[in-house]
C-alpha cells in the first residue's frame, strides 16, 4: 500500500482529486492502526516473525518504510492547511 501512496501522492502533487485524497486518508488510517506504540510498520514482522526485525535487510523492510516516505513531499504539498498525518505516520517509523 505504501507504494501506491507513493504513486498517488505524486499524481495530487499535479492535480487535486477529492475522491482519490479519500481514499489515502482511508488506507493512512489503517496504516496508522496497525503500526506499533513505536511507529513499526511491517506486517509480516509484527505478526509472523517479530524476533526477525530489523534483522534480515534483503526483506522489503527498509524498501516499504521508504515509499511512506517518498510519499510525503509529494502528498503534503496540497495539503499544507490540514492535518500532516503522513508526516506524523512516517516519523514514528
Amino acid at each position: 500500500m505504501t507504494k501506491w501512496i507513493e504513486g498517488a501522492a505524486f499524481f495530487l502533487s499535479q492535480e487535486r482529486d477529492p475522491q482519490l485524497e479519500e481514499k489515502i486518508d482511508e488506507i493512512v488510517n489503517d496504516l496508522e492502526r496497525a503500526q506499533g506504540p513505536d511507529g513499526y510498520l511491517n506486517e509480516y514482522f509484527t505478526v509472523v516473525e517479530p524476533e526477525a526485525r530489523f534483522k534480515r535487510r534483503g526483506d522489503h523492510e527498509l524498501y516499504c518504510a521508504g515509499h511512506l516516505i517518498e510519499g510525503l513531499s509529494p502528498m503534503e504539498k496540497p495539503r499544507e492547511k490540514q492535518k500532516c498525518w503522513m508526516w506524523q505516520s512516517a516519523m514514528r517509523t
